[in-house]
């Protein structure tokens, strides 16, 4: 398959976007990426997408909807990202894990935080459990070894 021929359509920092979007960084597909707004996405992707499904990826005439489909044929079409994908499984699932005990609550409580006098040691703990998640998974990284799932899953806590 010709990899200049591939459109990922994803939303900003979807997490369920993310895996096709490393497996082809990472795979060193050449792509075209389009993130697509999230908030009053355009008519055309419903054109795409008939019930508006992200992440969507357009491999030559080919369209495919969902996370686990579009990483299904990446993995049938592309052997390096076949290679990466299986690897990284395990990760995932141990990523998934911690950000639901660990990384997700102490989120949560930061956001839900009234009590200024906390702040900080909220956002110390937060920063901690960043640490631990990253020295822990080992990636996958986005770009090279310098951005990593983690650190883009958590760009919006840290932007503003």
């Amino acid at each position: 398959m010709d990899s200049s021929t591939i459109i990922l359509y994803t939303q900003e920092f979807d997490s369920y976007s993310l895996r096709p979007l490393v497996a082809l960084y990472e795979g060193e597909v050449s792509f075209k990426h389009v993130e697509v707004p999230v908030v009053n996405p355009p008519p055309w992707l419903f054109t795409l997408s008939p019930q508006g499904t992200l992440p969507t990826c357009k491999i030559g005439d080919l369209l495919v909807h969902g996370t686990d489909a579009v990483c299904s044929v990446l993995e049938k079409e592309f052997p390096k990202i076949a290679k990466l994908l299986i690897s990284k499984r395990k990760n995932y699932s141990s990523m998934l894990q911690h950000c639901r005990t660990k990384f997700e609550p102490a989120v949560d409580e930061l956001l839900n935080n009234e009590d200024e006098s906390r702040l900080e040691a909220l956002r110390e703990a937060l920063y901690l459990e960043l640490d631990l998640l990253e020295t822990s998974i080992k990636g996958p990284y986005i770009l090279g070894k310098e951005v990593s799932w983690v650190c883009s899953r958590s760009l919006a806590l840290f932007t503003g």
